[in-house]
């Protein structure tokens, strides 16, 4: 017969009402059951448990139950929150490569600076086309100086 100490329903209380997501494994996974349960009787009946066959009484098992799908539930939407963030994200990058240049096409721009179509695609697809197309426009302004005149 083990003895519930006033310490353990002090403990169940603030372990209930925590914003600390510390807790949330060792709550989930049963380490922190007998403090929480003991919260629960006491809320529940006004009178402090004591022993722990006190705590399985049906109204304190199912709200402890509940407490646990709740926050299983909560983290659950988190997480879904998250990957559908994500997933906005990815297709928000994605849209933008399959956006033209703003010098114009992969046409213009490899006909403009003499180069090939998939060339343009690659230098695009790496995300280096700015730079790529500066280092050909700096080439291209020291062909024209170096032509006679």
């Amino acid at each position: 017969m083990d003895i519930i100490s006033p310490q353990q329903i002090l403990e169940g209380m603030l372990l209930i009402s925590t914003s600390d997501f510390n807790h949330l494994p060792f709550i989930l996974d049963g380490t922190h059951e007998v403090p929480i349960k003991s919260a629960f009787y006491f809320i529940a009946t006004g009178r402090m448990p004591m022993i722990k066959s006190d705590l399985e009484e049906e109204k304190v098992c199912q709200t402890y139950d509940a407490f646990l799908n709740t926050l299983r539930s909560v983290i659950e939407r988190i997480f879904t929150a998250a990957a559908a963030e994500q997933r906005r994200e990815i297709l928000a990058e994605l849209r933008t490569h399959n956006l033209p240049h703003p010098e114009g096409t992969v046409a213009e721009l490899a006909v403009k600076y003499d180069v090939s179509k998939s060339e343009i695609r690659r230098q695009k697809a790496a995300g280096t086309l700015a730079e790529f197309l500066e280092c050909k426009r700096q080439q291209l302004s020291l062909d024209k100086q170096s032509l006679p005149l």
